[in-house]
């Protein structure tokens, strides 16, 4: 059978998790994949490992290439993919033994464009990790827009299965130059360049809570950047607004406890003060919502005490 998988897996640094999250792969009950190691200039033994896979494995392509960080890394495991759908893997992540052939099942039965399903956080010592796992209902085949709109999808890299044609038609690619949400403006491109998509309930990707990964790092000159690409992205794919406003809520959080950008200046960098909300919103974000529209600085204060409170 033609290589119906293209799994791409940016490896950086992974000495530790690499070849376990190698054997996921090839632990799977479907054979038809292509394994896309992209050696992302890693200076410890990542690199090596993954060749001594290739070398007992066909399946598996290793490509080495300049440090330039993840998004460069998976756009070019996108470049040199052959398969039909693409499944994006990080290093220290794992896939469920049924993983693709669920996939190849849904896919096949349903004709989709784009197939997302759920996924369980794990800890190091593989405890089940609840703050990290994203588990969402299944739905029926939805076009792009009713399936924004139902609200059952995850806008990470890991937990989606794209179809390779819609990614080359459109020429989406990962934003390089951004360090944050730059996998949740991939995904939601992808989404409304789809016309049938599904989300199915099974955990399928089993996700590894690293608290050195760029998403608990939190620098500000970080999210200012991705604040910029939010207000492009916005007016490429409006439909998307809701999911963007959730991320920019979050991040103004992040700034405010950073507490080295001045709540004057954070407004500047919003591309609306508008926010709406959906239902995974929690409270604190909704309530910033509804003041913002008003005084944007003391739905700032608010929220900030809120998020004292709490944690």
């Amino acid at each position: 059978m033609e290589t119906f998988f293209s799994i791409i897996t940016p490896v950086f640094n992974a000495e530790k998790y690499i070849g376990k999250c190698i054997e996921s792969v090839l632990s799977q009950t479907l054979p038809y994949f292509e394994l896309l190691l992209v050696d992302d200039g890693s200076p410890d033994n990542s690199g090596k490992i993954c060749e001594e896979y290739a070398i007992k494995d066909k399946r598996i392509k290793v490509i080495h290439k300049e440090n330039g960080g993840v998004s460069s890394a998976r756009n070019h495991g996108l470049a040199n993919a052959t398969g039909n759908y693409v499944i994006f893997l990080d290093a220290d992540d794992l896939l469920s033994g049924d993983a693709l052939q669920t996939c190849h099942e849904q896919i096949t039965e349903h004709n989709l464009d784009m197939l997302q399903f759920s996924i369980k956080g794990i800890n190091s010592d593989n405890t089940p990790n609840k703050k990290k796992s994203i588990r969402r209902n299944t739905t029926g085949v939805l076009s792009s827009i009713e399936y924004l709109r139902k609200g059952e999808l995850q806008v990470c890299a890991g937990g989606s299965c794209i179809k390779r044609e819609i990614i080359e038609r459109n020429a989406l690619r990962f934003n390089t130059g951004i360090k944050l949400a730059e996998d949740q403006l991939f995904i939601l491109s992808c989404i409304s360049n789809c016309n049938r998509l599904l989300f199915y309930d099974k955990e399928l990707y089993f996700y590894l809570a690293n608290p050195t990964s760029a998403t608990s790092q939190n620098k500000s000159a970080d999210i200012k950047n991705s604040l910029h690409a939010f207000k492009d992205f916005v007016k490429q794919y409006p439909e998307c607004e809701i999911y963007i406003n959730r991320q920019t809520i979050g991040f103004i959080v992040k700034l405010l406890n950073n507490n080295d950008i001045a709540i004057k200046d954070i407004k500047k960098l919003i591309y609306t003060q508008n926010f709406k909300y959906n239902s995974r919103m929690n409270l604190g974000s909704k309530i910033f919502c509804i003041i913002s529209r008003v005084n944007f600085t003391l739905a700032c204060h608010i929220t900030k005490l809120l998020h004292k409170i709490r944690y």
